[in-house]
């Protein structure tokens, strides 16, 4: 290429004067090539309409059949739009990591990996239940937000976390946050989140709908963590195997918060009542984990196609007695 547009050439001197460590880079030089810039405004384009989940596809599509020549560039300069989903769950300084983790995943079906496209390599497993935390920047909100509590929500909050930590056979193991909207239901399920973890243990957060949960700490909808089927009846069952990671978040899980739960169906509860009962090899509710409910009754109930309204309250978690 630089022999058909450069006539007289002798030596790398003579390329208007300048002199290149590489031929791609004297291409680029004298404007003979684009260089990466497509691929920047395709993934700025892209990313003004589609979710970080597509947008990471787009990527591991680029680096497998696009002639990348800078990928840790491309990577550097898009890290933000890349991961944004995984910063809101997890932290800003955690979720490029499962980014990459991701794209590792994403590179395989090209033949690629991140160490065969100069990206930095990750330590953490293709797991998107995977739930780690920095305890020292979950144990600070936590500090923050306890300052913000009203004594109400800071009663709620201790209540709980006695039970996680000075557990007496006495206590009660299930609990249930009532209280209409702006009441700051879901600030005193952050708060709890973010002291549990800050300890180095685990907690789950899960809502009836993706919408509430995304306003929690590590959110997921509660048919993604317990492998809910859409279908329920009164013997549904999950699909969660044991001896699995999801399992094991699970098994470890010291403390499960569940957003909206006067939304779902009484039959969503009962399969999770047995999941954790099979999982533990308990038999008490929930398999004895430390579970808190939340929800406004006054608001949406669980929705019954077609259903009566005596139908919609007996679909209700209050019209069942977990044993």
């Amino acid at each position: 290429m630089l022999l058909l547009r450069k006539t007289g050439v002798i030596s790398f001197n003579d390329l208007n004067g300048t002199l290149c460590e590489t031929f791609q880079e004297a291409c680029k030089v004298l404007g003979l090539l684009d260089g990466d810039h497509h691929w920047h405004d395709t993934l700025l384009e892209a990313a003004r309409m589609q979710m970080p989940s597509y947008l990471r596809i787009l990527f591991s599509i680029i680096c497998g059949f696009g002639e990348v020549e800078n990928i840790p560039d491309l990577w550097t300069d898009h890290k933000q739009s890349l991961s944004e989903d995984f910063v809101h769950r997890y932290s800003k300084e955690t979720g490029p990591f499962y980014a990459l983790a991701e794209l590792n995943e994403l590179l395989k079906s090209y033949g690629l990996n991140l160490r065969k496209v100069n990206l930095p390599s990750v330590d953490l497993q293709r797991d998107l239940f995977r739930l780690s935390y920095y305890a020292v920047e979950e144990q600070s909100k936590a500090n923050a937000n306890i300052e913000k509590l009203n004594s109400e929500q800071r009663y709620a909050v201790y209540k709980v976390l006695h039970a996680i930590y000075e557990y007496q056979t006495d206590m009660p193991k299930c609990f249930f946050l009532d209280g209409p909207a702006g009441t700051g239901k879901t600030f005193v399920y952050s708060t709890l989140l973010h002291a549990v973890r800050g300890k180095g243990d685990q907690a789950i957060a899960v809502a009836s709908t993706g919408i509430a949960a995304t306003l929690l700490s590590g959110g997921r909808t509660a048919h993604s963590i317990f492998k809910i089927p859409l279908t329920l009846n009164a013997t549904s069952t999950w699909n969660l195997k044991p001896n699995t990671s999801e399992a094991k978040i699970l098994l470890d899980a010291k403390v499960i918060v569940w957003d909206e739960a006067p939304m779902t169906h009484v039959h969503a509860f009962l399969a999770v009542d047995r999941l954790l009962k099979d999982l533990t090899k308990c038999d008490e509710p929930f398999g004895g984990k430390i579970i808190l409910l939340g929800g406004d009754f006054r608001k949406v109930l669980p929705v019954i196609l077609r259903g009566f309204r005596s139908l919609t309250v007996s679909s209700c978690i209050k019209k069942q007695t977990l044993v």
